[in-house]
């Protein structure tokens, strides 16, 4: 009888051997104890990530925000490739967050709902103070990974949790400078797109570059463009050949270059796909016009 009232795990085994069970946390929530004096640089941060500080003190720089003090009941927003520098001055405990995104249509319409906000705000990179229940939240979280707990569909639970609490107890102000990084990349995503997708690149090369899974940079391109990115891509290295066409005394092997093609065969069958004619077509055509 006593084993069920000693608020630890029970069936620990069962727990463990399950196909669910999280090894390696690659998203979700871990536990850190981090000692003063830690300091780390970090490059093009891999996933979004939140940080709830239950305990300490310690620094965060991040763009033009240097030195931003994290202390005990706050969290903050740390998004996917960005350039960090994090310092610990005081002995901390903290919950680690990481994720991809969103995992449902409510937290997707949360996003939306902030985009109208964006103009009201002037983005300040800082942690937000824990609100009940946002506390008794971190202190569930930190117990059941005290006692092994790592299911995946638990995780899952707490990620769902976490957004609905931002809805339910922080303003949207609140909500759009906290997650700012990835409302401002949704609403600036076609101007990225146009500046940043290079020929050369692939889509997980551009999709590398935002705070966005695969699935919603697919989704989100077809909301922007109306056509898949690999047709984008493709009219993209059609405008490129087409520019360089137009000037005289251009070769063949000049187009192969723009569309970074070097094999001959490949770049006629693009040719004939897309523009209907051989490359020494296209290029007569051009000369004719110049003629």
């Amino acid at each position: 009888m006593n084993e069920v009232f000693n608020d630890q795990l029970l069936y620990v085994g069962e727990h463990l051997s399950c196909s669910q069970y999280m090894q390696d946390i690659t998203y979700g929530f871990s536990l850190r104890n981090i000692e003063a004096g830690f300091h780390e640089e970090v490059t093009d941060l891999v996933k979004n990530i939140v940080i709830f500080v239950l305990e300490g003190k310690s620094y965060i720089s991040y763009k033009k925000f240097k030195d931003v003090p994290l202390k005990k009941n706050s969290f903050i927003f740390l998004p996917k490739g960005a350039n960090l520098s994090y310092h610990v001055e005081q002995d901390t405990v903290a919950i680690f967050f990481t994720f991809e995104t969103l995992l449902s249509g409510c937290d997707q319409n949360l996003l939306q709902s902030c985009s109208k906000y964006i103009d009201r705000i002037t983005y300040k990179f800082a942690p937000v103070k824990m609100r009940e229940p946002m506390q008794q939240y971190c202190h569930t979280i930190k117990y059941s990974l005290e006692q092994k707990v790592n299911c995946r569909h638990f995780h899952e639970l707490k990620h769902k949790e976490f957004f609905m609490y931002l809805r339910y107890f922080y303003t949207k102000e609140e909500i759009t400078n906290f997650l700012y990084p990835i409302v401002g990349v949704k609403l600036d995503f076609k101007q990225f797109i146009l500046n940043n997708w290079k020929i050369g690149m692939s889509v997980d090369d551009i999709i590398a570059k935002m705070p966005m899974s695969k699935s919603t940079f697919i989704r989100t391109f077809d909301q922007f463009f109306k056509m898949t990115p690999y047709t984008w891509y493709q009219r993209l290295i059609c405008d490129k050949i087409t520019q360089k066409a137009i000037f005289p005394g251009t070769t063949t092997k000049d187009l192969m270059e723009v569309a970074q093609i070097t094999d001959a065969s490949q770049f006629n069958r693009f040719c004939r796909r897309n523009f209907n004619c051989t490359p020494k077509m296209l290029l007569d055509y051009y000369s004719k016009i110049h003629d």
